[in-house]
Parts: structure tokens; C-alpha cells; sequence
């Protein structure tokens, strides 16, 4: 039923003749196909979560052929389910479009939402779970990661093994870096707090921020912000 959704190749037979006997330097049409299937998509799925979720350390995709495979093979599932439906199954022969349709959907469209939908289950879930049983050990490396996973914007000061202190915003242009990483901080805007931990009413003029290593912080302070942050 599967091989229905790529009509114009199906037509092919992989024993046919070509000029030069070229068949016989390329992959079977079948060969073709199951690599479609059970290869691309996964593939396609995990580059999207790679932008959605950056990697400190880049694939090594020889090594990720059976995570690849795995994803395709979920997703082939659930494109089999649709394509059982009687409706569907019964207009697939002879109609071109349709079959191009599935296609897209099957090897571009569904493998590129199954990270968004994980990312959003997986959120949601984590959020129930800790409403329910008030988790306060979390599934994660390190309290920086945890930290710094929820993403939320605020004023922090970072406090320097040397004994000095900086203050600034952590905010939507703001990044740290998360584990097997070494600890790193970017903030965008820095700030010059006082002894008493008061912040200056105006950014330091003429930087972009500031990078801190972890290995010179002593520990960070985080507050909320009163006011909306411009």
C-alpha cells in the first residue's frame, strides 16, 4: 500500500533496460523507496530539533542511523493509519495529486511536527508532574541547567570569585550554555550595581553585553522584575 504514494516511481521496473546498462550503477527503485520511508523523515525531524534545541556537540549522523530510523518508523505509522482509511486508500490509485499530497505530508510536512509537538508534550507534561508530586529533585544535570531551561527573563547578578559583582539583563538575546558544556553566560545589557546590590538606573553605554565564564563565578543572583524591562 505504501509504494502507492510515490505513483510515477512505482511504474518503473528495476530490472528495465537503460542506455549503458546504467541500472546497474544505481540502487533499486525499491531501495530507493525504503530509504525514503525509513530514513529521510527521521532525518528531516531530527535537524528541525536541532534548531529548536541547539547541541553544544554537532551529530555524528553515522552514529544516530538507528535514531533515524526509529523516528521514520514512527512516523511511517502513523502516515499508514491515514493511508488505511478506506476513503483515502480507495482514491489513491490513478490520482496523481493525492498521491503527491501524502508524499509531502509523509517525507516533509509530518517529520518536521513531530519536534514541535514533542517540545509542547513534553512541557506540558514536566509542568503536570510537578504540579502533582512537587518534584523538587529534577531530571536534569545541574541546577544551571534547570535554572536557566526555563527560559525566563530577569535580572540576575553574577557574583565573581575575585569579589567583584555584575549586574545585568538576562532577556530573549541572552544565552548560557548547558551541560556537557562548561557553565558560560551571555547577558545581554550589563549594569553597575552597588554594594548593596542596587541596580544603576541606566545600561553601561557602549558595550553589547557581556560574556561570562563560569569557571570565574562564585554563584548568581536572580530577581524578578517589578517593572517591565524596555
Amino acid at each position: 500500500m505504501a509504494a502507492n504514494l510515490i505513483p510515477l516511481l512505482s511504474n518503473v521496473s528495476p530490472g528495465a533496460s537503460m542506455p549503458m546498462d546504467l541500472s546497474k550503477l544505481y540502487p533499486s527503485i525499491d531501495t530507493i523507496q525504503l530509504l525514503a520511508y525509513f530514513f529521510v523523515p527521521g532525518f528531516i525531524s531530527m535537524k528541525v530539533y536541532d534548531l529548536l534545541v541547539p547541541r553544544t556537540l554537532s551529530r555524528d549522523f553515522s552514529k544516530d542511523v538507528y535514531e533515524a530510523f526509529g523516528y521514520s518508523f514512527i512516523n511511517f505509522l502513523v502516515v499508514y493509519l491515514i493511508i488505511s482509511n478506506d476513503w483515502v486508500n480507495s482514491n489513491l490509485n490513478g490520482n496523481i495529486l493525492l498521491n503527491i499530497f501524502l508524499l509531502i505530508l509523509f517525507l516533509l510536512f509530518f517529520p518536521a511536527v513531530w519536534p514541535f509537538a514533542y517540545l509542547v508534550t513534553k512541557n506540558y507534561l514536566k509542568d503536570e508532574l510537578r504540579s502533582i508530586t512537587n518534584l523538587t529533585e529534577r531530571p536534569v544535570p545541574q541546577p544551571w541547567d534547570c535554572k536557566f531551561g526555563e527560559n525566563k527573563a530577569c535580572w540576575i547578578i553574577v557574583y565573581l570569585k575575585d569579589g567583584t559583582s555584575i549586574g545585568g539583563w538576562y532577556g530573549k538575546n541572552s544565552y548560557c550554555s548547558s551541560s556537557p558544556s562548561k557553565e558560560q553566560i551571555y547577558l545581554e545589557e550589563v549594569y553597575e550595581v552597588d554594594e548593596d546590590g542596587v541596580f544603576g538606573a541606566d545600561s553601561v553605554r557602549g558595550t553589547e553585553g557581556i560574556l561570562i565564564l563560569g569557571d570565574e563565578i562564585s554563584a548568581i543572583e536572580f530577581f524578578k522584575s517589578e517593572n517591565d524591562h524596555t
